[in-house]
């Protein structure tokens, strides 16, 4: 009869407890935003996991820092905001959190009420007491092997509920779960910020490549408009010039190097459209227009003023 009445009960407990962490997955799957995932990541704990839960992360230093939390229960949810204010947020080295970001491995305290003198201090013991945490489990955050945070489960006296080793377990494979999660956002988030700054880098890459070819282009309309050259001598350098222009360069690598060449044959060009003498010295009348322009290099075949080509035999 014993086992009649414990084995209903099994496949039902574990039942549950699959199809809780395939709901997990998925509602930890709903986005790689990093804040929306955080939030998901807490809220997906409480009230199932956890009466309340934080997520504690890794600064590059070495630091920690208060990433987001949740309690069921709303009236103390200010008393976690104000706990947030603090820094660091985890304070005495025994705390399970200091320890699982230490050592790596998952931490149960089945009783934390003789604990809180050890791990708190000041004001801080006032609202953890008033938090009244009862048992605690902290989860570590690795992935790609290093530990960038950790998890913390707590449930309180009002619940009256003590973790135990099955628990553990599942904590441990919530905290799994959210650990890849909340790494995929982190992973995102840095892409973001890399693609900002190539974006602001190339917008100043762009600016320069086309003030100077802007300079070159207004000495050569100078040239033009004193009918230095032939119809289909005038027609071929509009073409070639004008037509260097590096519009919408954007994020092309290929764009850029194709302006900063196209600014050197432009220089080209118009030393070797300047037919006469006079052509030079109109164009020697702007110099910064041509060769002083920053940012494009002179001409392989020598300064812009060399001697002029000459026309027929």
């Amino acid at each position: 009869m014993s086992w009649r009445g414990a084995s209903p009960w099994r496949p039902t407990r574990a039942t549950g407890r699959w199809r809780f962490l395939a709901d997990a997955s998925v509602a930890l799957d709903t986005s790689i935003e990093y804040q929306q995932t955080l939030t998901n990541t807490v809220r997906l704990a409480v009230p199932e996991v956890a009466d309340y839960c934080v997520v504690i992360l890794l600064n590059e230093d070495g630091s920690t820092r208060w990433a987001d939390s949740a309690h069921r229960d709303p009236t103390k949810q200010v008393l976690l905001e104000r706990l947030r204010g603090y820094v660091p947020p985890i304070a005495s080295p025994q705390h399970p959190v200091a320890r699982a970001l230490r050592t790596g491995q998952p931490q149960l305290v089945t009783d934390t009420g003789g604990q809180l003198l050890k791990w708190w201090d000041g004001s801080r013991l006032s609202i953890v007491r008033a938090l009244a945490p009862a048992s605690s489990i902290a989860v570590p955050m690795i992935a790609r092997g290093r530990t960038f945070g950790a998890i913390l489960f707590v449930v309180t006296a009002e619940s009256g509920r003590r973790y135990g080793g099955r628990d553990l377990e599942l904590a441990t494979d919530v905290g799994r779960r959210a650990t890849f999660a909340i790494d995929h956002a982190l992973l995102y988030q840095a892409a973001e910020r890399a693609a900002r700054s190539r974006d602001e880098l190339m917008a100043v890459v762009a600016h320069d490549l086309k003030n100077p070819l802007n300079n070159i282009q207004l000495a050569l309309r100078v040239l033009l408009e004193h009918d230095r050259f032939r119809g289909d001598e005038k027609d071929g350098l509009e073409r070639n010039a004008f037509g260097s222009r590096p519009e919408g360069l954007g994020t092309d690598v290929g764009a850029r190097e194709a302006a900063q060449v196209n600014g050197e044959r432009a220089h080209f060009r118009l030393h070797r459209w300047c037919r006469n003498p006079s052509d030079h010295q109109l164009v020697s009348r702007y110099p910064k227009l041509v060769s002083g322009a920053p940012g494009v290099p002179p001409p392989r075949d020598g300064p812009l003023t060399r001697s002029p080509v000459r026309s027929g035999g």
